[in-house]
């Protein structure tokens, strides 16, 4: 969404909205346009939550996203989940929800990493001791409690199974790996407002690490005996090496399609999968 809206805001900046796009137009001036899609994003939502009438106001200009106008993506006026959704974006809070599930995760991921090589686990550690958003997890088990209650399990929210839960655990070992490739790759001097781990133990140890954290997921993958979630968590760790190599290599094909496609492998893939892989470990029906 946030690709699509800023694609829109470059090609037809006249017509943008301009509590949106002058800000916006700063933002990128600083920061590049890479930089700006959480911008756009925390725009959106905080408007969206505000004013009732954003669709309305970014789509009345006949802005042509992708293949669909601005009639195709109007909501309709009588649409009965409207006042719902936005009351429920008000006053919900996704990471209380899940809460008793993010302290058990947490444990639980210390303890997949603990190692008969002392350094080795200190810096395998090292960053999960900081305190991170955790998103991944988060969305993973909303989406397990959604599931859930659809189905009709114990509870309304819906509970979260052991499969699941090592699920979160997993997608949270794949990011935090990443993040250490990446920092080497960037020569990046801190993570989590404390230093990196490259700057603190050396390039190599923190390769190692990122390696080990890998390692560590690909056996809880193995542990979850369900194929399909094997071969699509497998992709993802596929999805990381080539996104990366894109993102220091010169794009084949137009500069903006390569841009989705480097994202999509090294953030979205993750998450994407991540969420497909919660159904098919319960074996939720295709709807």
């Amino acid at each position: 969404c946030a690709h699509n809206v800023m694609k829109s805001l470059l090609l037809h900046a006249a017509r943008a909205p301009a509590w949106l796009w002058n800000p916006l137009r700063r933002h990128v001036a600083v920061y590049g346009y890479q930089q700006c899609r959480g911008y756009v994003l925390k725009k959106l939502a905080l408007k969206a939550i505000a004013k009732k009438d954003l669709v309305e106001e970014l789509m009345g200009r006949h802005v042509t996203l992708g293949d669909e106008t601005a009639e195709d993506l109007r909501v309709p006026e009588d649409w009965p989940l409207n006042d719902a959704i936005f009351a429920m974006a008000q006053g919900a809070d996704p990471f209380s929800m899940v809460g008793e599930d993010l302290a058990q995760l947490r444990s639980s991921i210390l303890a997949i990493l603990g190692s008969d090589h002392p350094v080795l686990s200190k810096v395998a550690k090292y960053l999960f001791m900081q305190e991170g958003k955790l998103f991944r997890p988060v969305v993973v088990m909303l989406m397990s409690r959604a599931l859930s209650a659809y189905r009709g399990s114990n509870g309304a929210e819906g509970d979260v199974t052991q499969k699941q839960h090592r699920l979160a655990e997993i997608a949270e070992l794949i990011h935090t790996a990443s993040l250490l490739h990446d920092d080497v790759i960037d020569v990046a001097d801190t993570r989590r407002g404390v230093s990196s781990v490259n700057q603190l133990f050396g390039n190599k140890m923190a390769v190692l690490a990122g390696d080990f954290l890998l390692a560590r997921a690909s056996v809880s993958i193995s542990r979850l005996r369900n194929a399909e979630v094997i071969e699509l968590l497998s992709h993802v760790i596929e999805h990381l090496v080539k996104g990366e190599i894109m993102q220091v290599t010169a794009p084949d094909a137009s500069w903006f399609d390569a841009y989705l496609q480097k994202t999509f492998y090294k953030t979205s893939s993750l998450v994407a999968n991540s969420l497909l892989s919660t159904a098919k470990l319960i074996d939720a029906d295709e709807r």
